[in-house]
């Protein structure tokens, strides 16, 4: 079972609301194999959509390196 924070789940909450009414996108990231996420990447949604997103593929790269 996922078990995530108060805190990293308030952050969630706020980058969605910041985002209304265009869907948030972005990614939660812990230790590979962990059921406890350790940090949350908020991301543009590039489409700029309230039905769908795009990840920023800037963001993206970002996130990967």
């Amino acid at each position: 079972m996922l078990t995530i924070t108060q805190e990293l789940r308030d952050r969630i909450v706020a980058h969605a609301r910041a985002d209304h009414p265009d869907e948030a996108c972005g990614v939660v990231a812990g230790p590979a194999g962990s059921d406890r996420p350790e940090r949350f990447v908020p991301m543009l949604n590039a489409a700029r959509s309230p039905t769908f997103y795009e990840f920023d593929s800037g963001d993206l790269l970002r996130l990967y390196r």
